[in-house]
């Protein structure tokens, strides 16, 4: 059963997410959407992930420490058996080691722009 998360900070890093859900002591998380009847159409057509989910599931994968993402879509407008769309992404689904190197470049590129903006007061 899935309880609700909420704003989830990542141990070692200044990154966080919003997760929607997590089940266990996170061994799962979860991504919920109620779409536009059009969009959950094409997400149960289509029978993935929409790409467009894809980076938001690796990060919050990747800040989480989860073994896996159930991705769901639901719309009550629809036939019963055609209401819920549901996808499970596991870690090796996604890259997450190439994820952590543009996590570590951006926050480095973070940690200089504030060292320059601190530097402009004490100009």
């Amino acid at each position: 059963m899935a309880e609700r998360t909420g704003f989830l900070q990542h141990d070692d890093l200044l990154i966080g997410c919003s997760l929607d859900g997590h089940v266990g002591a996170f061994e799962g998380i979860c991504e919920f959407k109620a779409p536009k009847s059009a969009t959950h159409l094409r997400y149960l057509r289509a029978g993935t992930v929409p790409t467009d989910y894809l980076p938001q599931i690796t990060h919050n994968l990747y800040v989480s420490g989860a073994e896996w993402c159930d991705f769901l879509s639901f719309d009550p407008r629809f036939p019963a058996h055609l209401q819920t769309f549901l996808v499970r992404v596991h870690r090796a689904d996604v890259d997450l080691d190439g994820y952590a190197t543009k996590v570590d470049a951006f926050l480095a590129e973070v940690d200089a722009e504030l060292a320059a903006v601190a530097a402009l007061r004490t100009v």
